[in-house]
């Protein structure tokens, strides 16, 4: 078996990204790992634009996320009647993005736990199927 799952740098691409990392992932259907490089220049471009996902409708908890946030009282009264909508909806849809926000990082943390569970279960199957 030859080892082709390799990454060559020259001595300037080092020093000109010193904190670059590479991550090697499970072999699933290959017999290849995948690797990932991360060249950490560390850039920031500000807070995330808020994104709707559409996998999140198929989540039973989405529909009472939105439940909840729709069904909260808007209590603020401007002096100008026609504002009053437009200030309700901005409410709403300002407490839906955080509350989202927060569901959605705890959806994708356990959708992530369930698939390092099954490439975990897949690799010890492979192994076992090597084995034999």
């Amino acid at each position: 078996m030859a080892k082709i799952d390799r990454i060559i740098v020259s001595t300037d691409w080092n020093l000109a990204l010193p904190l670059a990392r590479v991550k090697a992932f499970d072999r699933l259907p290959s017999d290849h790992n995948p690797l990932l490089l991360d060249a950490s220049t560390n850039a920031f471009f500000g807070k995330k634009c808020f994104r709707f996902e559409k996998w999140w409708l198929e989540k039973d908890s989405f529909t009472k996320i939105v439940e909840k946030v729709w069904s909260q009282p808007y209590n603020e009264v401007k002096s100008i009647d026609r504002w009053q909508f437009r200030d309700r909806w901005q409410f709403r849809v300002r407490t839906f993005r955080k509350l989202v926000r927060g569901w959605a990082a705890n959806e994708v943390a356990e959708m992530n736990r369930e698939k390092t569970a099954l490439a975990n279960e897949y690799n010890s199957l492979d192994k076992l199927l090597e084995v034999r």
